[in-house]
């Protein structure tokens, strides 16, 4: 393999249903991309980057942030929002779509202030259809 190949390879982490492409900053899930902002997408990467190993909050942090002092109210509203893109690429749209929605109800209320990403205007399209 060559070294432009796997280098290549390594830009690329496979996590559950997900690819992350680092080099390319793209998260697909079944070959669809999902919108992440620029932080959540920096505290994935090295999340991925760290697998099977406790991370710590500083650690999170310095990576994501650098020597800045940021509050932590700041960091617990980055992860949650990659927390409910990550459920919301999840959501089974077929047999279980009840239970689904019932799920993507309960996140959907919690994220939705101020932001307009791709995964937020397809979840409010999906909820808007169901009722």
């Amino acid at each position: 393999m060559s070294h432009e190949l796997e280098g290549r390879a390594a830009d690329v982490r496979l996590f559950g249903p997900f690819r992350l492409d680092v080099r390319d900053e793209r998260l697909c899930k079944g070959g669809q991309e999902l919108t992440l902002r620029r932080k959540p997408f920096a505290i994935l990467r090295y999340l991925t980057a760290n697998p099977a190993r406790l991370v710590t909050q500083e650690e999170v942090v310095e990576a994501v942030w650098g020597k800045i002092a940021m509050s932590e109210s700041l960091l617990r509203t980055h992860v949650s929002e990659l927390r409910a893109a990550l459920r919301l690429a999840k959501l089974d749209r077929g047999a279980k779509k009840r239970a689904a929605l019932e799920e993507l109800r309960r996140v959907y209320g919690a994220f939705t202030k101020g932001l307009g990403t791709g995964d937020l205007v397809d979840a409010k399209s999906l909820l808007d259809g169901s009722q």
